[in-house]
This record gives C-alpha cells, structure tokens and sequence, in this order.
C-alpha cells in the first residue's frame, strides 16, 4: 500500500454545516490549542507571510462558551479581541463574531470529537444587558472606549493587582512565563499583533469583548504530544481523526503527510494560511531534527585541524567555539532547504557546471503575474465556487482570491514554467538555440508570489574574448530584440511589453536607480563598448603572463 494512499489513514472527514459557517475568529474561539504565530500582511496583493515560530498555546473553551453573552437572535453579531492576556493592548485577531455560531460548534464537538470528550461546559451566560460587567472568570473584559468615568478605572485597577500594563510590559511578562517552563519551542515572538491597524477604527461605539482563552497556560510542544493538528484545527477534522500523528500501517513522514493534505482534491487544508504555516513550522524542525539525529550516527565529521568531532569536543565552550566558527557544526543541515548550508552546495553545484560547460549563455528571470492571468483567475474562481466573470473583478476581488488560494497559485506557477522549457524553450522549434543544460532557483518576492532566476547554456553560442563582436551581436540581435510591438496590430502585446517589460518610471524605495542620482540606462553600444574594454584588459594581463 502506498503511504499517501487514503486507506492508510488520510481519510477526509465531511464537513458538517455548523463548522462551515464559522469565519477566522470563531474557529479559534472554538479550538482546544491555538498555535500562535506572527502573520504578516504582505505588500501589494496583501498576501499573507510568518515571522517567528509557532507557539502551541492550550485554551480553555469552557470559558469562552460561559463568558459571552447569550445571543438573542441566531443573527447577533458581537466585536471580540483574541488576546493572548486580557491586560495587553496587542491582539491576535479582532473582528466580529455569533455566538450562537460558537455555540452549536461546541456543541458539536462535544458529541462528534474525541478530544473534546473530557470538556465541560457551564451554564453561565451573561446577557447583554449586563453593562457593567468588566472581567468574569479573568477571561472576559470590555472595552469602554468613550465615556469611561475613573470610578470604573479605580474598580478596573483594584480587580487586577497591576492594573492594565503596557504593551512592553505584557511582552516582557510573556517571554519570563515561557523560560520559565521546559517546552520545545523558541521563546521568541509569541505574542501576535494586529496585521491591520485599520481594525482598531472599527473599535469606536458600543462594547468589544476581549478574550483570552490561552491565559494561564503553560505551552506545550507541538512534537510531543499526540493529536495537536486535530485540535489546533478541529474545523479541518471535525471528527479528530486521521492526523499526522497517527498510527499508520504503512510509515508516513511529516513532510508526505503534509504534502497529500495540501494537494489534496479538498481545499479545505490549502485555503487555510495558518495551516500551511503550521505545515512548514513543523516540516522544517522535524527535518532539521532528523538529520542532527544522522549526523551523529556517522560520526565523519572533522575540526579545522583535523580532529574527530566528539562528545568531549562539544563540552569544552573553546571547542564548540571553533567548531561552530568553521561551519563544521551547521553541515547537517545541507538536506533542509533553505538553510546557508544547503545553498552553498548548490552555489559549489554551479560552479562546477560553469567548469565543465561554460560560462552560461543567458541570465532569464520569471515573475508570476497571477493578476494577468486568465486561466488563472478561472481556476481559482471555480475552486471558490464563484460564477462571477473575470471582468467584473476588481483589483482587489483578484489579490484576495491570490490570498485565499496560494497553494493553487503556486502550483499553476509551477506547471507554467515547466510547459515554458518542455514546450517551448526545449522543444524543436529552438527558439532561443539549442539547449544543453539549465540551472534555475525559486524564491519568494516580497509580495509573496514565486520568482525565477535561471541561467541557460546555448550550444554553439559565442564565447567571450574567443569570436569577434560581429558574431557576438548576430548571435543577441538573433534572440532578443528591444523593439516595442506595433501598438495598432498587436494592442494586447503592446499592453503587455511597456507595462512589464519596461522599467518604471516611478521608482519605489528598492529600486536601485535611486542609490545612483547620475545613473541612466545602459544602451546596447555603451554595453558593446564596455565588452571591448573588458577584452583588452583580458589580452594585455594574457600578454603580461606570457
């Protein structure tokens, strides 16, 4: 049986319509962990990305179904701040939520969920009438942004031995509360922010319920205990079965298990932003883990002067000191990608391909552009079951439905390129010379989408300093042109060429252009100029050898 197949416990659960109907904040309302991590709002598109670790809080749900006030429509809507403790002005998630919505989900879990069989709620509802109610239970505490008279503060002061602490503060008393305790995590960033301060405008009438279900909680480690992914994310598993830590007839590693979830025919895992972060944090340490694990088994590495590394060298700080200081200490981590130790092979891998081949013929960069892609956008509007037409988007419906899918753009991204080299760059048309070999890298921009640098090798391309500057020309005037299309025959291709393959004129604050006030565009004779310069350089330092 294969590893990734479904019999081998990767059965999807169907999604009941109480968990459907639950927005961002009411899933974590809802759920017996929370993994806290600092998600970040990327530029442009908006795109969402992680800084830090991830955290695996344990929340107490009990005191969120007993501290919100009893709903008296199935259609009340409440403000409520997700706080990691009442006392911080910084929130995790502020928005508006129902409670009844919140109710029926718990309820469900209570009959449907294992993890959930030793949770017992009270019946202790406040209604809305209840006004003067500032903290219940330590969990609960309203916000009176306008008119609140100092007896209420001296009342608030006196309930909280500190009184409201600053946000310094409550970062401080956080990172003390978790060294104090012995979990598998880093004790770093634990406490999130909002990634729109735009949201506080929204706090300016009535009463924002602040809660804090994880306060006074002591973190665990998310590879220790069993069931966390079904408990951090009870809408995915409604049943709190089949998640990665579960035994299995056949072995599946962390990385297969999260690969066939986030490939998965169901959206459900790859829609989901905080999953997929949840996915790498823990693909990334298992990896990093394992592979310290076989480090040690082989027991080949070596100090600069040539002495065996072993445990007595570890335990001497002069010692670790040299071993961490020549990069002997950090060469586990060549298989984790990412990582200094893996793009150093890489780079020595690129090096001996330009030894051995040449100097690469051309320099291509790809960018996604997902906005301009209709077969995109279609996909993607079909996978969120939207019958709008790509001409009734607006730039924002476009960003936010790069947003809500970035496994699927980056798949298509992914198949764009490969049909780009199989049935183009590589196919018998030779549009740009025969191909010998080609060496690429995948990074992120800084707006979340993927890009592409690859270099390419042409066979019977001109070599520097060996054909004469005729062929050299022939050979780029052959394959590229600086020429803009002909904006009456062919306004699309016009629209396309000025838009993106010309520099802006508005330069942003990364463009380098600004760094140089004197600087201008190169033009093909100063280049052309450059390279004879270069060539006689080469053949008077060739002369001076001889």
């Amino acid at each position: 049986m294969p590893p990734q197949a479904q019999a081998n416990g990767l059965y999807l659960e169907p999604i009941p319509p109480a968990l459907e109907k639950l927005n961002d904040l009411e899933r974590q309302l809802v759920a017996l962990r929370i993994p806290f991590m600092k998600i970040l709002c990327l530029p442009k598109g908006g795109q969402c990305g992680v800084k830090g670790p991830c955290i695996n809080v344990p929340c107490d749900v009990n005191s969120v179904t007993a501290t919100l006030p009893r709903p008296t429509n199935d259609a009340q809507l409440i403000k409520v701040k997700l706080k990691r403790k009442v006392e911080y002005k910084g929130y995790h998630k502020f928005g508006w939520i129902n409670p009844a919505n919140v109710q029926e989900a718990v309820q469900f879990f209570l009959k449907n969920n294992k993890w959930y069989k030793d949770v017992q709620l009270r019946n202790l509802w406040y209604t809305e009438d209840d006004s003067d109610l500032i903290v219940c239970d330590n969990s609960l505490k309203m916000d009176i942004p306008n008119g609140e008279s100092s007896k209420d503060i001296k009342e608030e002061s006196k309930n909280n031995d500190s009184g409201i602490i600053s946000e310094n503060e409550g970062e401080n008393e956080q990172s003390k509360d978790i060294e104090g305790n012995d979990i598998a995590a880093y004790p770093v960033d634990t406490c999130l922010q909002s990634i729109d301060l735009g949201q506080k405008i929204l706090d300016t009438d009535g009463k924002v319920f602040c809660l804090a279900p994880g306060e006074n909680q002591i973190p665990k480690s998310i590879f220790k205990e069993k069931g966390i992914d079904a408990m951090a994310f009870p809408h995915v598993h409604p049943g709190g079965e089949f998640g990665y830590s579960m035994e299995r007839q056949v072995r599946l590693t962390h990385s297969k298990y999260f690969n066939a979830r986030l490939l998965s025919a169901d959206t459900r895992f790859a829609t989901d932003n905080q999953y997929i972060f949840f996915a790498q944090y823990v693909t990334e340490i298992m990896n990093v883990t394992s592979n310290i694990s076989i480090a040690l088994r082989k027991g080949k590495q070596k100090s600069e002067d040539g002495q065996k590394v072993n445990a007595s060298m570890l335990t001497k700080p002069d010692s670790l000191k040299n071993i961490l200081k020549s990069d002997v200490g950090f060469r586990f981590l060549q298989p984790v990608r990412g990582t200094p130790s893996y793009w150093e092979r890489t780079m020595k891998d690129l090096y001996a391909m330009i030894r051995q081949i040449g100097i690469p013929t051309f320099f291509l960069t790809f960018s996604a552009g997902e906005t301009r892609w209709d077969d995109v956008l279609n996909t993607l509007l079909q996978v969120s079951h939207d019958r709008r037409n790509i001409c009734d988007l607006q730039w924002t419906d476009k960003c936010k439905l790069i947003k809500d899918n970035p496994v699927i753009c980056a798949r298509l991204f992914d198949h764009r390129v490969k049909a780009l080299f199989t049935d183009i760059l590589m196919s018998p048309a030779q549009s740009i010379g025969k191909i010998v070999d080609f060496f690429f890298r995948t990074e992120f921009q800084q707006r979340g989408s993927p890009h592409i640098h690859c270099l390419v090798w042409i066979d019977g391309a001109p070599q520097l300093n060996q054909d004469s500057d005729k062929d050299i020309c022939r050979f780029v005037d052959q394959h590229i042109t600086c020429q803009l299309p002909d904006k009456d025959k062919n306004p699309k291709l016009y629209e396309i060429v000025t838009s993106v393959q010309m520099h802006s004129k508005s330069h942003t604050k990364s463009c380098k252009i600004q760094q140089h006030a004197g600087l201008t565009f190169l033009d093909l004779q100063y280049v052309i100029h450059l390279l004879q310069e270069l060539k006689q350089m080469n053949l008077k330092r060739k002369t001076a050898q001889h």
